[in-house]
């Protein structure tokens, strides 16, 4: 429990020096109330990882504009 006796939430890291670490801490932004999950990850994980993260948010954003494409072509061929 932390200083507002509220449960600490738990979430991941995104930061290319604890990449998909996960940690819990209180959702008050003052306590300091902070304690990790996992323990740390290796050198080769942390060079591998954010690359990896990288290339998955831009897989992601192609299939996006790719599906957005798609249904303006659905859209199109509808009121032709």
């Amino acid at each position: 429990m932390c200083c507002l006796r509220q449960s600490k939430r738990a979430a991941h890291f995104l930061d290319p020096v604890n990449p998909g670490r996960r940690f819990v801490a209180c959702p008050n932004k003052k306590c300091n109330d902070f304690e990790w999950l996992d323990p740390p990850m290796c050198k080769r994980s942390m060079q591998i990882i954010p690359g990896l993260l990288k290339m998955r948010t831009k897989m992601e954003e192609e299939i996006s504009r790719r599906k957005n494409k798609e249904k303006m072509l659905w859209i199109g061929f509808g009121t032709s």
